[in-house]
């Protein structure tokens, strides 16, 4: 197939060389990353059993909006430099949730 593209032989063994090393590090990645796995949900299995279940939605709720959260400082932010009014406190927890359920989250999300 590279070939049709116009790739020359040596750049074709170039890109199969690349894949092969991303094949390789993936493969070594596999058992780090099922550890962090396993701790992720043995962290989870502990936390809950030590907040109960009542708690430990009202935390996954509060860990699962601090993207949204950050998206709404940021608003402020841009809105206190400029001569936008920042959004009435008032409207925060639902326009947090607007932003959270409409996936309108431009930040990097570590959670879960």
């Amino acid at each position: 197939m590279l070939d049709e593209l116009g790739m020359r032989p040596e750049q074709i063994e170039h890109v199969k060389a690349q894949l092969v090393m991303i094949h390789k590090m993936a493969v070594e990645a596999g058992a780090p990353l099922r550890d962090l796995g396993d701790f992720r949900q043995k962290y989870a299995q502990e936390l809950r059993s030590t907040l109960g279940e009542t708690n430990y939605s009202r935390y996954l709720d509060y860990e699962q909006l601090k993207p949204a959260r950050k998206e709404l400082d940021l608003i402020n932010a841009y809105a206190s430099k400029s001569t936008i009014a920042p959004i009435d406190g008032s409207l925060s927890e639902q326009i947090i949730r607007l932003i959270k359920d409409s996936k309108a989250i431009r930040t990097i999300s570590k959670y879960y």
